[in-house]
């Protein structure tokens, strides 16, 4: 339909109410007042001339009106269809887009899933590489998966953390020293709280002797039986961690054990700075002997049949909970 088509046909919808109105009244009166009365006699038989000119008038005029109203209302029927077919047509248009734009969004995810599973493969297998640059390359891959994908993130830190407990020490290197791959996969472990909060922390028995763990992020982690001789913990955040039986021997310590697990840790020879914080640990069966303590060892408890050993140049603090049981 042109423009002049389209005009017409506005001008006749918008004239339809008016019409409607004419028909409706037309009709009404003469359902109320009867047909003219030439056409209600002729209908009853009673006689009445058509040739009278005023007659033919009034069934004329009678007719007319009962027509008009008659098109009228099929003409309002018929814009109301036509109205309701424009909004049933927009309505089915607007459902078809919004489906579109759903597929296309759906795809696009599945693309992006696809992409970042590619990348987490890939970069598992660079892990087994005998090439060390591969395997750091391969560290920090995943890492950015874990940032692009939270929902990778668990598998990550689960990923890095085997990697760290299956590794084995390089002989050759000093004690205090260990290989830079998984000193790098350390410092992603330690810092994987920076965009995944909710990551649990499994290097139970790992031989991270050596290992600089200084602002690590370690808390609630279960470090239970791990070698930590010589390492650094500076900084280091073990709040709540299970740090059972692991060896401290020679390390370099400034970290917050709060709350944390110390039953059979092995302090001995290592040096604790001013700033270490053992408030609320559990100390049974510790070992400080000729270590270097250079805080205020309060507020800790253990078990009294089972209590930590102190070095001998200085005096057992108290403990915790005999404080709390008087």
């Amino acid at each position: 339909m042109g423009q002049d088509g389209v005009r017409e046909e506005s001008r006749w919808v918008s004239a339809t109410p008016w019409l409607a109105a004419i028909g409706v009244a037309s009709t009404a009166l003469v359902a109320a007042g009867g047909l003219p009365g030439p056409i209600d006699g002729l209908m009853w038989g009673q006689g009445q001339s058509l040739d009278n000119p005023e007659i033919t008038i009034q069934v004329a005029t009678g007719m007319a009106a009962l027509s008009l109203g008659v098109l009228a209302l099929a003409r309002l029927e018929l814009a109301r269809m036509e109205q309701h077919r424009g909004r049933l047509a927009q309505s089915l248009a607007q459902v078809a887009y919004e489906e579109a734009v759903h597929n296309r969004l759906e795809a696009r995810r599945l693309e992006i899933a696809g992409q970042i599973a590619d990348r987490f493969v890939r970069a598992v297998d660079l892990l087994a590489s005998a090439s060390l640059d591969s395997r750091i390359g391969g560290i920090y891959s995943l890492e950015w998966v874990a940032r692009d994908s939270p929902d990778h993130g668990q598998s990550v830190i689960d990923v890095l953390c085997a990697f760290l407990r299956g590794h084995e020490r390089d002989q050759e290197l000093p004690v205090d020293q260990i290989a830079s791959d998984i000193q790098t996969a350390l410092l992603v472990v330690g810092r994987s709280i920076d965009y995944f909060p909710d990551r649990v922390i499994n290097l139970r028995e790992a031989d991270l002797a050596g290992a600089n763990l200084g602002r690590a992020q370690l808390g609630g982690a279960d470090i239970m039986g791990a070698n930590l001789a010589h390492s650094h913990l500076l900084g280091t955040d073990l709040t709540g961690a299970l740090v059972l039986g692991v060896d401290l021997s020679g390390a370099h310590i400034e970290a917050n054990f709060r709350d944390a697990h110390l039953l059979r840790v092995n302090f001995s020879h290592a040096q604790l700075m001013p700033q270490t914080v053992i408030e609320g640990a559990r100390l049974d069966d510790a070992n400080f002997n000729d270590a270097e303590i250079l805080f205020e060892p309060a507020g800790a408890g253990w078990d009294p049949d089972h209590p930590p050993t102190w070095p001998d140049y200085m005096d057992p603090p108290e403990n915790l909970w005999s404080l709390l049981s008087r």
